[in-house]
C-alpha cells in the first residue's frame, strides 16, 4: 500500500470527491510533503549544520565526497559534455561550473560573518584592509625621497664604503648622474662579505641590482602582484614628470593589511600617542585616515600626510608652535625638520577622548 492509496480515501470522505480525482489528488500532496521533507533534511538542515561546525563538517564528508566525484566521474563528464553541446548548437556561450566574487561581494560575506562572530574584530579588520589595497596608491604609501639615502654609482669607491659604513639602512638606493635617475640598489650586507672576505673592493658593480620603477599612482594590490612576480622588495617611484620621488617596500603595503610593521626606511618616526593633557602626538608623515582613530575625524584634503594637510592649512611652512584649526580641531605643530612637520599635538572629539580616559 502506498501512503497516496491511504490517504485517497479520507478525500474521498472529506471532499465528496470521485475514487479517481482522490487518488489523483492524495498523489499530489504526498508529492508535496515529500519534496518539503527532502528540502528540509536533505538541504536546509545539513547546510546549517555545516556553517555551525565548518571544520567538522569538512573532515567528515571529505573522504565520501571524494570516493563519490571519483566513482561518478565518467558519468558527470559524459553529461556535462552532452550539456554544452546542446547548448553550444543553440549558439549559447558555455563556461566551467565556477563563481567568481569580487571584492564587494567578499566586503558583504566579511561583514555577514563578523555579525555572526565566526570572526574576531581584529581579524575583520584585517581582512577588510587587504581587500581594500586598491584604495591605495604607491605615493600614499612610499617612503618620500627626502627620506631615503641613495649613493651615485660612479663615486669613489672609498665615498661609496664610508656612506655603507654610516648608514643605517640595510639597502641603498643608487643614481647615475642625477639623484632623480635611481636605477640600482646596492645591499650593505653584499659590501661588507667582499670586504670581509677581500680585503677590499674596486667596484660596486658586480653588487648592484636592478631597482624597478613604478608610477606613483600604480594601486597598492597591483603593485604587490608586481613585486612578487619579479622577486624584490623594494622599487622606486616616480611621477608624471619621470622623477624619482620615493620607494616603496613589501613591509610597507602589508602595514595596510597588519597594521605596523618594522620598516628600516621609517625607523626614528615618532608614534602616535596619548599626552597627559588629553592631547594626541601625531606624526608628520601619517595619512589622515590612520589618524582618524587618535582624533575621531576622517580629515580630507588634497595632501597624502598629516604634514601636508597642515601646510596646506597654513597656507606658510610650519614653524614649532604653529596652530591651525582644521575641520574643527585645534592642531599645534610639535616639531619640525628641515621645513617639513615631523610631529603634531591635536585635541581629539569629545568622543575619543573620553573613550581614551
Amino acid at each position: 500500500y502506498t501512503l497516496a492509496f491511504r490517504l485517497a480515501p479520507v478525500f474521498e470522505g472529506l471532499f465528496h470527491l470521485r475514487h479517481e480525482t482522490a487518488n489523483s489528488a492524495a498523489v499530489i500532496v504526498i508529492l508535496v510533503i515529500l519534496a518539503i521533507v527532502q528540502m528540509v533534511l536533505a538541504e536546509l538542515v545539513p547546510k546549517t549544520l555545516a556553517l555551525l561546525y565548518p571544520t567538522r563538517t569538512v573532515l567528515v564528508t571529505y573522504l565520501p565526497i571524494a570516493w563519490s566525484t571519483f566513482v561518478f566521474k565518467g558519468p558527470i563528464v559524459l553529461f556535462n559534455g552532452c550539456a554544452t553541446l546542446i547548448l553550444k548548437m543553440f549558439g549559447f556561450q558555455t563556461s566551467t561550473h565556477r563563481h567568481i566574487h569580487t571584492s564587494d561581494e567578499l566586503a558583504i560575506l566579511l561583514e555577514q560573518v563578523h555579525e555572526d562572530g565566526v570572526l574576531e574584530p581584529d581579524e575583520h579588520a584585517r581582512l577588510q584592509r587587504a581587500l581594500s589595497l586598491d584604495a591605495w596608491s604607491a605615493a600614499e604609501l612610499m617612503v618620500p625621497r627626502r627620506s631615503v639615502e641613495t649613493i651615485d654609482r660612479h663615486a669613489p669607491i672609498d665615498e661609496i664604503v664610508a656612506a655603507v659604513a654610516r648608514s643605517h639602512y640595510t639597502r641603498l638606493p643608487v643614481y647615475e648622474g642625477s639623484s632623480d635617475n635611481v636605477i640600482m640598489v646596492l645591499h650593505t650586507k653584499d659590501v661588507v662579505a667582499a670586504i670581509a672576505s677581500q680585503g677590499t673592493i674596486d667596484s660596486i658593480e658586480p653588487m648592484l641590482r636592478q631597482l624597478h620603477a613604478v608610477p606613483e599612482v600604480m594601486k597598492a594590490d597591483k603593485l604587490l602582484n608586481l613585486m612578487r612576480r619579479r622577486r624584490t622588495q623594494m622599487m622606486s617611484i616616480i611621477d608624471e614628470y619621470g622623477t624619482f620621488v620615493g620607494i616603496v617596500t613589501v613591509e610597507d603595503i602589508l602595514s595596510e593589511v597588519f597594521g605596523a610593521i618594522g620598516d628600516e626606511f621609517k625607523a626614528g618616526q615618532p608614534l602616535p600617542e596619548v599626552l597627559a593633557d588629553g592631547r594626541v602626538r601625531l606624526p608628520g608623515m601619517m595619512r589622515p585616515d590612520e589618524a582618524q582613530r587618535w582624533i575621531g575625524l576622517l580629515w580630507k584634503g588634497e595632501s597624502n600626510t598629516i604634514a601636508g594637510l597642515v601646510t596646506e592649512a597654513l597656507k606658510m611652512l610650519p614653524s614649532p608652535g604653529d596652530r591651525v584649526e582644521i575641520q574643527g580641531l585645534e592642531v599645534e605643530v610639535e616639531d619640525v625638520e628641515e621645513r617639513v612637520v615631523r610631529s603634531v599635538l591635536v585635541k581629539p572629539t569629545q568622543k575619543i577622548s573620553e573613550a581614551q580616559s
